[in-house]
């Protein structure tokens, strides 16, 4: 997607006005010796010169100002100041269809940026057009700026690679009419254009879905291919989706894992499977309160192997010569200074690294020309990655949406297996069941059927949604019969368990979330019993605060997290001292 001057001016005249429009060079750096191998282009600029007969139809004015569009890339993404952001596409009801029947059209990402463009830019020369005052260029570009930082169809791009595949299947449902907020009822002319399950539902229903594979539009925004019923990132991930009613959540935790140091594929799997985990060895029972609450224990040798790269990105903006501090490939630690420069009061600055919490190192750096204020500014990114290995309190899970909080357990704590080794996880039965996630059972027993005969299934493109008479794969009565289902006698300090267990292996991925994400601080907006004493809402706040995410929290070194979520959600100081009782209370201030 890309703006000519000569698209502009067809689509941005606004009141009439007549425009003339010519690309030019982003406002100079020539005084800022910026080192040629940082610059990337980030923005378009383009001189824009309005005209044409004012309010009235008696005087004749001229206005002219800069303006700067993003650039975007082929899948309809740009930056911006806050990273990078995508263009969706926009559904809504065909208003011109017959009574009686329903018909939807969808906008396209260019049409609707011109089009969002004409709304600020009409309401930038509004002064103009009555009073003949010209608008201010800084004024003219925070509003363009706006559109896209503000506006539901500009959202945020998550930062690994299955996200930035994602979307380019992103559609708005612009039909508040069609959404039935009380029964959440999904259009059913839709159902092989949009998929319903691209989406979360329930109460937090939303209308940000994603376009099933395969479907195809025409110029004039209506359908010309019909696709299948699973949108690209579901079909490509997915595994049996016949024993899985939680597909609605399944998108967003793909889209959500993080980049492993050492992933390994898992042995059954479709052609173009993106996600990176670990096959583990996993128990399906407690193993005294590390389960807890849906809580997953894993053992300390597993996590290292589990260990994951984060990557955050510090943005400075200079108006002057910036001095670095740092390279490519340095290494830094937490609050590390990165460079010296002018800010925007004219006065030297030093900049420090404000995102990074731990030891990590430079991954590349960036710059691009820009204006502020009408002055020539350089923002220079810092694309800062650090090692983030699995901790208590990080979040896994697995292709069928069975998440939990994890709890790292020393390898001698860990249960044994008849061979004399550890289980590498064990997951709480309860929690696959009460989700009625049953496909784990058979995805553990087709692994351990795989591993038996030293291979793996690699299925066509797809076809590892429905397993269900599935020719390439063995049902899970199939798999019961043959007797990958049977349990195994498992021992703990050296000890025979009670029960037997069933063991096998599983592919488990790490979703980039730590609790402190879902600590939700409500400060000041507390929800109040009838006594008028503060409660816990978890409606509110999103998230419950148990032991399990205080443990998290306090294991992450976040104390000052825990306490202020204890004193703004639940009935004070006293609650407070009871719970860090059980911790460390010395670390807590």
């Amino acid at each position: 997607m890309s703006f000519s001057a000569s698209v502009l001016e067809h689509w941005l005249c606004p009141h009439g006005l007549s425009l003339k429009c010519k690309e030019i060079n982003p406002p100079g750096d020539d005084d800022f010796s910026t080192p040629a191998q940082y610059v990337k282009h980030e923005e378009k600029w383009y001189e824009m010169s309005y005209s044409g007969f004012l309010s009235g139809g008696k005087n004749f004015g001229r206005c002219r100002f800069l303006m700067s569009l993003p650039i975007f890339d082929k899948n309809n993404t740009f930056m911006l100041r806050d990273g990078q952001r995508v263009v969706v596409h926009r559904c809504y009801p065909d208003t011109q269809a017959p009574a009686g029947s329903r018909k939807y059209l969808f906008r396209k990402p260019a049409f609707l940026v011109l089009d969002r463009l004409q709304k600020a830019l009409s309401q930038a020369l509004q002064d103009f057009f009555f009073t003949g005052t010209p608008p201010h260029g800084d004024a003219v570009q925070a509003k363009v700026r706006r559109i896209f930082s503000d506006s539901i169809y500009f959202p945020l791009v998550a930062g690994n690679k299955i996200a930035r595949r994602s979307v380019q299947d992103l559609v708005y449902l612009d039909i508040p009419e069609t959404l039935d907020l009380e029964q959440f009822r999904f259009p059913d002319q839709l159902l092989d254009v949009v998929d319903p399950t691209s989406t979360s539902q329930g109460k937090k229903i939303n209308k940000s879905f994603r376009f099933v594979e395969g479907v195809e539009l025409d110029k004039d925004g209506g359908v010309s291919k019909h696709g299948c019923k699973m949108c690209t990132i579901t079909r490509e991930n997915a595994l049996g989706v016949d024993m899985n009613l939680r597909t609605h959540l399944l998108r967003t935790s793909f889209e959500g894992c993080l980049e492993l140091e050492n992933p390994e594929k898992p042995r059954i799997c479709g052609e173009r499977h993106g996600i990176e985990g670990q096959n583990l060895e996993v128990a399906l029972m407690n193993l005294k309160a590390h389960t807890w609450e849906d809580s997953i224990a894993i053992s300390e040798t597993a996590a290292v192997n589990m260990a994951a790269i984060r990557y955050t990105q510090e943005v400075i903006e200079t108006f002057g010569p910036m001095a670095l501090k740092v390279k490519e490939g340095d290494e830094i630690r937490a609050f590390e200074h990165l460079a010296d420069g002018v800010g925007d009061d004219g006065k030297p600055h030093e900049f420090y690294s404000k995102k990074m919490l731990t030891e990590g190192w430079v991954d590349r750096i960036t710059v691009t020309r820009t204006m502020k204020q009408d002055k020539a500014m350089m923002r220079w990114r810092f694309w800062l990655a650090r090692r983030a290995p699995l901790q208590t309190g990080d979040k896994l899970t697995t292709r069928f949406g069975t998440k939990g909080v994890v709890v790292v357990v020393p390898d001698a704590q860990m249960p044994v297996l008849p061979t004399g080794e550890s289980v590498d996880c064990c997951i709480a039965p309860e929690s696959v069941v009460a989700r009625k996630a049953m496909g784990v059972f058979w995805e553990m027993m087709m692994n351990r059927k795989l591993e038996a005969e030293n291979r793996h299934v690699v299925l066509p493109h797809g076809s590892q949604l429905l397993l269900r008479n599935n020719p390439h794969v063995p049902s899970f009565e199939q798999l019961v019969e043959d007797g990958w289902g049977e349990k195994t006698q498992l021992r703990y300090k050296n000890k025979d368990l009670p029960e037997s267990t069933f063991v096998a292996p599983l592919y488990i991925f790490r979703l980039d979330k730590i609790a402190v994400e879902q600590a939700n601080i409500q400060s000041g907006n507390q929800a109040c019993n009838h006594h008028g004493i503060p409660v816990d809402s978890g409606k509110r706040g999103g998230q419950k605060r148990d032991l399990a995410k205080l443990i998290a929290l306090q294991s992450h070194g976040l104390h000052r997290i825990v306490q202020r979520s204890i004193e703004d959600n639940m009935a004070g100081m006293r609650h407070f001292e009871q719970v860090v009782s059980v911790l460390e209370p010395e670390k807590f201030v």
